[in-house]
């Protein structure tokens, strides 16, 4: 995905800060007046915006530059301790 190390970090760290804004986005929605049919059609696009965020750019960079993937996202095999 992305080789050099430094750029790597940066776009990580942006794409920590874009999946915050959609999760801020999806509870805004949620807690919105609008009409369910409108909620809906919202958090399904904003999930499908997190999906491509996660495994198409966020996943890729933690695959090629694995020290920078977050506790949370590891796998439990790729968690320190587990055999």
């Amino acid at each position: 995905m992305i080789s050099d190390r430094k750029t790597a970090i940066q776009v990580r760290e942006s794409m920590l800060t874009v999946n915050t804004l959609l999760n801020r986005c999806a509870q805004i929605v949620e807690d919105s007046g609008c009409p369910d049919v409108e909620k809906l059609n919202l958090k399904k696009q904003i999930g499908e915006m997190l999906f491509i965020s996660l495994f198409h750019i966020f996943k890729p960079i933690c695959d090629t530059h694995p020290e920078l993937t977050p506790p949370d996202f590891r796998s439990d095999d790729q968690k320190p301790g587990v055999a």
